[in-house]
């Protein structure tokens, strides 16, 4: 029982032959480690084509239809956000393993079953966002070989200027110099789309593993903590009904009275039994007190670190990708079917990520409330007066608010934050309809 696990890194490997990922010194020859930056950097000099080519393509051509142009632009601005993201991702690599290090140094198991549980749920979260990724790529790669509704073949023809028989490919490409109804140009490009997607949907399973993989350790983390919380101020005894002395909450290691008589039987000059009832009280609270400062501490470093790398390039295009997926949805009526169901499925996918997020960002406030909760809980007032004033400061800091915070504060993202977002989506749906009523 490690921290991190071990089945993090697998896919990492994957990324760094890939390009995607560049792990600083994986290669024994210095010179390999160049190559790889070499490669690395091409791909995505080659992503940063496609992005372009995909925005050329939405401006140039799609523009001149609504419908057409909002869901070109809804997978535009994903493409290109999550491109920049992943991007953003690699340079931070290094931080990354910090975030790894001082995992392994901080998150102890003192409760096995509390370690399983969140193991558990953080491993069903996982399989819940393999699905989606899976879901999308699967969608995005069947397209083009359903039969195209009439609309589609209208748009190929007035919109997109495309000759018979309007080959369709995955992402549609600004290409201007490439006919892509000869067979040979069409199955390269789409076999290059498609290991594109499938790059890209893997990095991005990656990044929300990073959100996953510290904060669902941590809620476990916290909720180990809060046991020992719970117990201040009273007597401590164990299943057996023996009276206790944590010596080590973060093992959860502790003394039996009947272990403190052996070992002051054995010492010609000890009395340890007398000494710890004398102070166990203050070391179990500063125990307590040390353990609750270094979670505290991770989770504001792993703050930082989901801050680093979706501040800009990752709330600003999901609350604006939010906002297109409403008004799809309320404009779809005229759509053919197979355009719906692909609406549909991306309206799912961007708003079950957005969820997904906010409620991580509520599972980090969830363990300010937790400790809380056990102070309240505890038996604080048999404790001594120096003792409750340092109690009383654990408190002040728990009661403070622990969202994950954006744009240097200006985004605080809880569940009422989605609410208002959602809400606004649909201010503006019923702007639009009352305007073009009008």
């Amino acid at each position: 029982m490690k921290f991190p696990s071990p089945d993090s890194f697998k896919s990492f490997i994957i990324l760094h032959y890939a390009g995607l990922y560049s792990l600083p010194n994986h290669h024994r020859q210095h010179w390999l480690n160049i190559v790889q930056f070499c490669y690395s950097c091409f791909a995505y000099i080659c992503m940063g084509l496609f992005s372009i080519s995909i925005t050329l393509n939405v401006f140039i051509y799609a523009i001149h239809d609504t419908a057409e142009f909002l869901q070109r632009l809804f997978e535009m601005i994903g493409i290109v956000a999550y491109t920049t993201q992943i991007f953003i991702t690699n340079i931070r690599l290094t931080r990354v393993f910090n975030m790894y290090a001082l995992m392994g140094r901080t998150f102890t198991i003192s409760d096995v079953s509390i370690y399983e549980k969140h193991k558990a749920k953080e491993s069903r979260i996982m399989k819940c966002i393999l699905c989606l990724c899976v879901g999308m790529w699967v969608t995005l790669l069947a397209q083009p070989f359903v039969d195209p509704p009439e609309r589609v073949l209208v748009l190929m023809k007035s919109v997109y200027h495309a000759k018979p028989p309007y080959r369709r490919l995955p992402v549609l490409l600004w290409l201007p110099f490439i006919d892509i109804n000869d067979w040979t140009v069409y199955s390269i490009l789409y076999m290059l789309e498609a290991f594109a997607s499938t790059l890209f949907f893997s990095a991005l399973y990656q990044v929300v593993n990073f959100e996953v993989m510290f904060s669902t350790p941590l809620a476990g983390q916290f909720e180990m903590l809060s046991q020992f919380i719970t117990m201040i101020g009273g007597q401590h005894q164990n299943s057996v009904g023996q009276r206790i002395y944590y010596t080590d909450i973060r093992h959860n290691i502790s003394w039996t009275e009947s272990q403190l008589d052996t070992w002051d039987r054995t010492k010609p000059y000890g009395n340890l039994r007398k000494e710890m009832m004398k102070t166990y009280e203050v070391e179990f609270v500063r125990q307590v007190i040390r353990r609750h400062q270094e979670l505290v501490h991770f989770k504001n470093e792993y703050q930082k670190f989901i801050a680093s790398l979706l501040d800009v390039f990752g709330i600003c295009p999901t609350l604006l990708m939010t906002i297109l997926s409403v008004y799809q949805i309320a404009y779809m009526e005229h759509l053919p079917i197979t355009q719906r169901v692909t609406i549909l499925i991306e309206f799912i996918f961007i708003n079950v990520g957005y969820l997904h997020l906010t409620l991580e960002s509520e599972k980090l406030d969830d363990c300010n409330r937790r400790v809380v909760q056990s102070l309240i809980a505890s038996e604080w007032y048999r404790c001594s007066p120096d003792t409750r004033r340092c109690l009383l400061m654990t408190l002040r800091q728990a009661q403070m608010p622990g969202h994950l915070r954006f744009m240097c504060g200006l985004v605080r993202l809880d569940l009422g934050f989605m609410i208002n977002v959602l809400r606004f989506s649909l201010t503006f749906v019923n702007f639009v309809m009352i305007t073009l009523s009008g």
